[in-house]
């Protein structure tokens, strides 16, 4: 039964190696462009002091303008920031669905394999081709993003979402839900757009109301002259609110901001939440193929 999943998925292996392959060759290309520009425009040695994004302005802005010209910019990341959702989407979704169309679904449950092993060998074999796709993609991510995260830091969003374990957790949560679908709608179109909206709505949910409360954000507040450590507080982190009182005023001035230290808390407290919810998606998949589908 193994060996037949294998088989009955060579295309979309092949199709998402391609994918992996060309992302790949095109982050490690550009992105090495970029570490060149983050060195040429003197941006590097000027953060190497421990300054942050505002003190080196100008040097900055020449990087940047290098960065949109070499690469597009960040609307690369936001493009590539969506793959995990899109290729847990167009691999689940069809799993099953695509199955119940062609009809072949009957023949393969009057073999020697229950409905249960054969999902699950179906999944397993499915889920390993997109966690290893995803998991390439995100490295030459990371690679890419390298120059960027020493000006913006990794906590930002347009950073976040691409980095760590969080695209594998969304395309985790993407399969799961795009073979639930399958499942329920019997169709793959149906499910393809299902899943998609799913995926759409709870990563918006999760980045703008659950990410900034995950962990309790730091709030630093200071009348007249601002301390010391300012700069190194701020340095790399998710500002998620900034009060600037008037010239004179006696109110604060306040930040409140997601450090760069939580990083990796954020991470895994995020991708635990996704993979609980794709857990029970699962467990929907399964009891409805052992119950309810005839």
């Amino acid at each position: 039964m193994t060996w037949t999943a294998w088989r009955l998925s060579r295309s979309t292996m092949i199709a998402t190696a391609a994918v992996a392959a060309v992302s790949v060759v095109y982050l490690v290309w550009t992105g090495h462009q970029l570490r060149s520009s983050f060195a040429s425009t003197g941006l590097q040695s000027c953060l190497a002091g421990g300054r942050i994004r505002q003190d080196c302005s100008g040097v900055a802005y020449n990087f940047y303008q290098l960065t949109r010209t070499m690469t597009g910019g960040q609307p690369v990341v936001g493009v590539l920031s969506l793959m995990p959702g899109l290729i847990g989407a167009f691999i689940g979704a069809p799993l099953v669905a695509r199955e119940i169309e062609t009809g072949t679904l009957r023949f393969a449950w009057t073999q020697a394999v229950t409905r249960g092993r054969w999902l699950t060998t179906r999944s397993l074999v499915a889920i390993v081709v997109v966690v290893v796709g995803v998991a390439v993609i995100t490295a030459a991510l990371m690679y890419w993003r390298w120059p960027l995260d020493q000006v913006d830091g990794r906590v930002e969003v347009n950073g976040y979402d691409v980095q760590g374990v969080i695209p594998v957790a969304y395309a985790i949560f993407a399969f799961s839900f795009g073979v639930t679908f399958g499942v329920l709608t019997r169709r793959v179109v149906p499910a393809i757009a299902a899943t998609l909206g799913v995926f759409f709505v709870v990563r918006t949910v999760l980045e703008t109301v659950v990410r900034p409360r995950l962990l309790s954000p730091v709030t630093l507040s200071f009348t007249g002259k601002p301390p010391a450590d300012l700069d190194a507080r701020l340095k790399g982190s998710w500002l998620l609110e900034e009060r600037i009182p008037r010239p004179g005023s006696a109110f604060p001035t306040v930040y409140t901001f997601q450090p760069a230290s939580h990083f990796w808390p954020l991470q895994l407290g995020e991708a635990a939440i996704l993979l609980a919810v794709s857990a029970v998606a699962a467990c929907l998949a399964f009891y409805w193929v052992r119950r309810r589908m005839h």
